[in-house]
């Protein structure tokens, strides 16, 4: 199935404590659905690092859990999120001071 969603992200990060939190927005199919997220991971002031994050839809106590993976490539972050093992979500984006800002897309399930 080809997918043709495209999404936003925003991380702030506690660097005292590695947690991410996350605003997010996704457009497909000409909806946009939106929502919050938290992640645990990677201590100290970088967002390098593999996380355990849960996204949460406005308005759902449901949330959908990732493993997500940043890494940097010259000033831009490359982030992956894996669900059990299998690539679902990449994006790329750019972080000044304890924010990053990301465009992704969904893969091709």
């Amino acid at each position: 199935m080809n997918k043709d969603g495209i999404g936003y992200v925003r991380y702030v990060k506690d660097f005292l404590t590695g947690q991410l939190e996350a605003v997010w927005s996704y457009h497909i199919s000409g909806q946009t659905v939106s929502g919050t997220g938290v992640a645990t991971g990677v201590y100290g002031d970088t967002f390098v690092g593999e996380y355990k994050i849960t996204y949460y839809t406005d308005g759902s106590d449901d949330g959908t859990s990732f493993d997500l993976v940043i890494t940097k490539e010259n000033d831009q972050f490359i982030l992956k999120w894996f669900r059990n093992g299998t690539l679902k979500h990449i994006g790329i984006g750019r972080g000044e001071d304890n924010i990053i800002t990301a465009g992704w897309k969904e893969l091709d399930a």
